[in-house]
């Protein structure tokens, strides 16, 4: 699913400082590909902090310059994001 994704944002061909929000992220390598691709405006949201912290583990010191929100996507108020590229 990560592969379709990231050829998605690909063809959409959005600048790289353009938002992307990556829900229910936290336990795929979607966020590493786009970090390898120099995407700056990075957000993973996921319900399991358990995910989330597999995620920053295995990213090290790239995983500061990506915003982590743990939260289930039907309670968050994501017009704060409407501005984001969601995958």
């Amino acid at each position: 699913m990560q592969v379709i994704s990231l050829e998605l944002i690909t063809l959409t061909e959005i600048n790289h400082t353009h938002k992307i929000i990556d829900v229910g992220g936290g336990a795929s390598v979607l966020v590493d590909k786009l970090l390898e691709k120099r995407f700056k405006d990075l957000t993973v949201l996921d319900i399991s902090s358990v995910a989330l912290n597999y995620a920053k583990e295995r990213l090290g010191s790239r995983s500061v310059n990506i915003t982590w929100i743990e939260s289930d996507v039907l309670l968050m108020p994501l017009e704060n994001y409407a501005n984001k590229v969601c995958s």
